[in-house]
């Protein structure tokens, strides 16, 4: 008997991350069928469930199949939350090193917000980071009046959360 399969989403709005193949074929009777789904999401962290409408054709039978699933995140992490750069003098300065490393499966992108032309500055202040991966990041402090300094800076990372 002849089969077709069509997404239920397709007259509703955006493109589903599910996609089914083959779309149609024969399958004798008592027989099995494999239909392969894939799940490309678009949006990380997002749960996502979709229908497919199976239905042989020449009957009037339809079987509807739901598919859920969820994207992975990213998980993007710095080895310190505050570093301590004590007592520097005027005009001269001080680094430190701290690690930022993502221990998801997928890739993600950070962006220091404040981190450059300011007495405080991150190299590199921008990157993407693949899956499972490390990188050193340098902070400099350059202060150019003798006061304490106290600066917060925003890492902002793509689909999760800022550190």
């Amino acid at each position: 008997a002849p089969y077709r399969i069509r997404p239920l989403w397709q007259d509703k709005g955006p493109v589903s991350p599910f996609s089914s193949s083959p779309l149609e074929g024969r399958i004798a009777a008592l027989e099995k069928q494999q239909i392969r789904v894939t799940f490309t999401p678009n949006n990380p962290g997002a749960p996502f469930i979709d229908y497919l409408s199976v239905e042989c054709v020449g009957s009037h039978t339809e079987t509807t199949v739901t598919c859920v699933a969820n994207a992975t995140r990213p998980s993007v992490t710095l080895s310190s939350r505050c570093i301590e750069f004590s007592s520097v003098y005027c005009n001269t300065s001080a680094k430190r090193v701290i690690e930022i490393r993502n221990s998801s499966n997928v890739s993600s992108v950070y962006q220091f917000l404040n981190a450059t032309n300011t007495v405080f500055s991150v190299v590199p202040c921008t990157g993407r980071m693949e899956a499972n991966s490390k990188h050193n990041l340098t902070i400099t402090f350059h202060p150019t009046d003798p006061l304490p300094y106290y600066r917060r800076l925003s890492c902002l990372i793509l689909h999760q959360d800022p550190v």
